[in-house]
């Protein structure tokens, strides 16, 4: 018995390191996205980064698993679910990030995409049995709003007070707030299948299904793409080893040891995280609107994962 109960430990252990990782992998993903954009475009950059990042995992599943079975075999709701949900996902948030007007802009659209987290709850409540709404829940939506608003008070005013307002500037807050809707349904329906769903991985696929997208875009629509230095290389590897190839992987391995609302509630620390990192990798100094927008964006997540 007590082997046992050292054996669940050191498990548990495993996993909430496992699940660190991931969280410090995923939180950098509007970093890689941003500087991989400026140094080779945005198609190009997820084009070698999704690819790479999707090759990854599956040399892991058949290194590790034997087989290809349950990220290829996947069933028919899941395979439109990966693409609908996953693929998308994976194209309309790095295409809001690289799209910011300006470095100080990325940021406040980054926040955007951490909707995502509290509209999962909210859809697990119409979608999920046994999942209810609760007022710890109506307080999370109020500060989800209340710091992407903040997070985005100077970029976003600017558009309702300039006398025309176009579609290109409004393009990432579109394609920001399209992502937390699509990872928030996705998230929301694998809840609901989880009994099943459970034991496929769609991440290798979804992350190839990018990948090809993009490339097929880079064929004929090369005007942003830029040389492929030793800069470009680099941040294209870190981000298909990084949150693209490991972060998923990472995840996973934690979900099968560690207790999930544990994990959850670890994870509500990303968007403080990745404004951090997103800041240090653009060389810019956060103004105090953008640090409480980030602030309550994730006190948001935690009473959205405490409501339940």
């Amino acid at each position: 018995m007590a082997e046992l109960n050292v054996t669940t430990r050191s498990n548990s252990l495993a996993g909430l390191l496992f699940g660190a990782g991931a969280i410090v992998l995923w939180s950098l993903s509007a970093s890689v996205v941003r500087v991989g954009s400026e140094a080779l475009g945005p198609w190009q950059f997820l084009a070698g980064s999704c690819l790479l990042g999707g090759c990854y995992q599956m040399v892991f599943r058949r290194t590790c698993d034997g087989h290809f079975r349950n990220a290829v075999g996947l069933p028919a709701r899941l395979w439109l679910l990966t693409i609908f949900g996953f693929v998308l996902y994976g194209i309309a948030y790095p295409l809001a990030v690289a799209l910011a007007a300006s470095r100080e802009q990325a940021c406040g659209v980054n926040l955007v995409n951490y909707l995502w987290p509290t509209l999962t709850v909210v859809l697990g409540v119409l979608l999920v049995p046994g999942t209810n709404f609760s007022g710890l829940l109506a307080v999370a939506l109020a500060c989800v709003l209340a710091g992407t608003v903040l997070a985005n008070r100077e970029g976003a005013g600017a558009l309702f007070t300039t006398e025309r307002m176009s579609f290109a500037a409004l393009l990432p807050y579109l394609l920001a707030l399209l992502a937390a809707i699509l990872w928030s349904g996705y998230s929301a329906l694998l809840a609901r299948w989880r009994d099943w769903a459970g034991r496929y991985n769609t991440s290798g696929m979804g992350l190839l299904g990018v990948g090809l997208i993009a490339g097929v875009v880079c064929l004929f629509h090369d005007a942003d793409a830029g040389p492929i230095g030793f800069r470009g290389i680099g941040v294209l590897v870190l981000a298909g080893l990084g949150p693209w190839g490991n972060g998923y992987l990472l995840w996973e391995l934690a979900l099968s040891r560690a207790n999930v609302k544990t994990l959850g509630l670890m994870a509500a620390v990303t968007p403080i995280l990745s404004t951090l990192w997103l800041c240090l990798f653009l060389w810019f100094v956060p103004g105090w609107d953008l640090i409480a927008g980030a602030v309550l964006v994730t006190a948001a997540v935690f009473l959205s994962l405490r409501s339940q």
